[in-house]
């Protein structure tokens, strides 16, 4: 009995331990055998995608079984007034039964993990996490609070999307880090890092946090804008490749690290579309996402023109409202070759942001999971086919910019309330809400008008 004890352990090791009938206890023979974990392939799902019309409308229906082996929530947030954790936008996580739609993928995939993201660009640039994870009274709120909130909505885990840390705050991260792990009891713990070098020298002690985190998600996009006056690809695969040995090089083992890969494109109005060639400007926001120089999976195939292949990514020319355009984006191609470096380094695996702007059919995510699952890099000529294309508007020039994500609340002011009662405002894309003490004006959620009759959102 001991020595089946003793077998059964051993297996989970990652060895197998052979005995034989004739032979006593003292004669076990152990061979070792090396066996690989399967890859990652994390998504981010966000919470507001549920707000754009149709057919960009997406649900966590919407993800198909077995496409995702982690699925991060973007986003939660930190309440600015007490410190504890909180929801971002209780309409779509609870009424919409975004979280719990989440969370019932599970039922048909088992071993779907999913965690609940906290952070994101916007509520950084608050400060809230400097400041939370500066006092230690405020850290234990927060930590508490933050794993309640996981706990009670059914996820596996967290993930911290601190968009960065700075060389002030290089200790205080890993104090975070350190007690939301204490705190998990046994749960994952990820956490959302940059890719630039000079970020990563700044604020992260890798050898003081790498024991605490079951994962890193390295942001390894956006390293290009329109707003330069070259054209290069926002998901470069050199600097892609040089932020994982960065970050394996400080101290990160490689099955801890996760590539990130976009799913859209930056691009520049231009004649010539080549890497090096002069840009003209970011181009114009499109009718879904609503940023200059930015375009979802979605949009660029219903853009028409022609795929270019290059060594740091595929490139989308195109002529859009008279304008010519040249817009960087990973297709299977590039894609193949990121999860090929994946594989033959030992990295953990790969995630995307976000599974949401994907097009029809899924092509990036069927890529990552294509190519992490065995696929190899081969290049032939991958044009965006014309079935992907759906019947998305198109902007004008003069669309500008909007935040779909949710604010983090600006200081109080005007009036007594109480808090987060909702109320009409003159515009109907905006609407009043109580928070600690004072009325603040908020922009409706993207795609809806605020009710007077039922004092809640409904559709456009």
């Amino acid at each position: 009995m001991a020595g089946n004890v003793l077998v059964r352990e051993t297996m989970k090791r990652g060895m197998y331990l052979f005995a034989s009938p004739s032979l006593t206890s003292s004669y076990l023979v152990f061979i070792s055998v090396s066996v690989a974990a399967p890859l990652i392939h994390g998504c981010y799902f966000t919470n507001w995608a549920v707000y754009r019309p149709e057919p960009a409308k997406f649900t966590p229906e919407k993800i198909p079984v077995g496409l995702c082996t982690h699925i991060f929530y973007a986003f939660a947030a930190v309440n600015i007034a007490t410190y504890e954790a909180k929801l971002t936008d209780s309409w779509s996580d609870i009424d919409l039964k975004s979280m719990s739609g989440v969370q019932s993928l599970k039922k048909k995939q088992p071993g779907l993990k999913t965690l609940l993201s906290f952070g994101g660009w916007t509520e950084s640039a608050s400060g809230i996490y400097a400041k939370v994870a500066s006092d230690p009274v405020k850290r234990s709120k927060f930590v508490k609070s933050a794993w309640v909130l996981a706990n009670s909505n059914g996820f596996d885990g967290i993930d911290l999307d601190w968009e960065y840390p700075d060389a002030a705050n290089k200790a205080n991260f890993v104090s975070l880090i350190k007690e939301l792990k204490s705190q998990s009891g046994g749960k994952l713990l990820t956490a959302a890092v940059s890719a630039g070098a000079a970020t990563i020298n700044a604020g992260y002690d890798v050898p003081s946090f790498e024991k605490y985190v079951d994962y890193l998600t390295v942001m390894s996009y956006d390293f290009h804008f329109g707003s330069e006056p070259k054209i290069a690809h926002q998901g470069a695969y050199s600097e892609t490749i040089a932020a994982m040995n960065i970050w394996n090089q400080k101290g990160m083992p490689k099955n801890k690290l996760l590539m990130g890969i976009g799913a859209y494109g930056r691009g520049w109005n231009a004649q010539t579309c080549a890497l090096g060639a002069a840009g003209n400007g970011a181009i114009a926001a499109q009718a879904i996402t609503k940023e200059d120089g930015y375009a979802a999976y979605f949009e660029i195939a219903n853009m028409g023109g022609k795929t270019i292949s290059t060594p740091e990514g595929a490139f989308l020319e195109a002529t859009v409202n008279g304008q010519k355009v040249c817009i960087g984006f990973d297709d299977r191609n590039s894609i193949f070759k990121k999860t090929d470096f994946i594989k033959k380094n030992g990295f953990a695996g790969a995630f995307t942001w976000t599974i949401d702007f994907d097009g029809p059919g899924f092509p990036l995510h069927n890529a990552i999971k294509d190519g992490l699952s065995g696929g190899s890099f081969a290049p032939v000529p991958v044009p965006i086919p014309s079935a992907t294309r759906v019947p998305i508007p198109i902007p004008s020039a003069t669309t500008k910019k909007t935040n779909p994500a949710p604010i983090p609340a600006p200081a109080p002011s005007g009036g007594k309330c109480t808090h987060e009662t909702m109320r009409a405002n003159a515009n109907k894309a905006k609407y009043d809400q109580c928070l600690w003490g004072g009325w603040q004006t908020r922009d409706c959620p993207p795609g809806t008008i605020f009710d007077p009759a039922t004092n809640n959102f409904k559709r456009a």
